[in-house]
């Protein structure tokens, strides 16, 4: 941190903030602007455990906007593991969205497989809508084995109606069933 942006952030701090509080307060705020919560740095772990990347923490909320849950942050990872991309976390929820739970991106993976595309998760729910469980994607189609097109799945027979929509009755061109492998039905 340079000589002027710390005076102008030691500036920002002079309002509300006794002499000690100042003190202190500027130490801190040196070391977490040059360490970014960085996982050499004892104390911003520290501070990253004791917060759990709090959305009272504005500090917190920057390292997580500005790294997205980035997957080169040891303390982010973790954050993402332990909340399981809770539905309480508007970080984790916005990482969900921008991903749309990507093959890329090991927590959505991991999340993806814990709750098998759960009913109850209204990301993953969103993911299937998107993709309508498309083959290009490992964790729709491990869901599609699992569940058998379950009946009990609205995901699964939306996509059935969708795909395989002669068995609806809607069309019965022979040529088109002959495309998408029906005849053989």
């Amino acid at each position: 941190m340079s000589a002027t942006h710390l005076f102008l952030a030691t500036v920002t701090l002079v309002k509300d903030m006794s002499a000690t509080h100042l003190f202190l307060a500027t130490v801190t705020l040196v070391k977490d602007t040059a360490t970014s919560l960085s996982s050499d740095c004892n104390a911003c772990q520290r501070h990253v455990r004791d917060t759990s990347l709090s959305s009272d923490c504005n500090a917190s909320q920057r390292h997580v906007r500005d790294t997205s849950l980035s997957s080169d942050c040891n303390a982010c990872q973790r954050h993402v593991r332990d909340t399981s991309l809770s539905s309480d976390c508007n970080a984790c929820q916005r990482h969900v969205r921008d991903t749309s739970l990507s093959s890329d991106c090991n927590a959505c993976q991991r999340h993806v497989r814990d709750t098998s595309l759960s009913s109850d998760c209204n990301a993953c729910q969103r993911h299937v809508r998107d993709t309508s469980l498309s083959s290009d994607c490992n964790a729709c189609q491990r869901h599609v084995r699992d569940t058998s097109l379950s009946s009990d799945c609205n995901a699964c027979q939306r996509h059935v109606r969708d795909t395989f929509p002669c068995r609806s009755g809607l069309i019965g061109s022979n040529d088109l069933r002959k495309k998408k492998g029906l005849h053989l039905l």
